[in-house]
């Protein structure tokens, strides 16, 4: 049975909380993790999502959280 993490803030689109799953599971690979959320262009918008503050933080949420065990 999958974990249940606990959604990150209001200000993230469904996509964007997509990207910043693929990316702690993937140990960060924005460009996977891009592909992954259905990103049009990968390789751009990964990249384009880590400079985002409201990504960011959401990220650091998920790491402490520790998802990947």
């Amino acid at each position: 049975m999958a974990a249940v993490v606990p959604r990150g803030g209001a200000n993230l689109t469904d996509q964007q909380e997509a990207f910043c799953l693929a990316y702690v599971v993937n140990g960060g690979n924005a460009t996977e993790a891009a592909e992954a959320a259905g990103y049009t262009h990968p390789q751009q918008q990964g990249s384009r999502q880590l400079t985002k503050p409201h990504v960011a933080q959401r990220l650091r949420q998920l790491v402490a959280l520790d998802i990947t065990s």
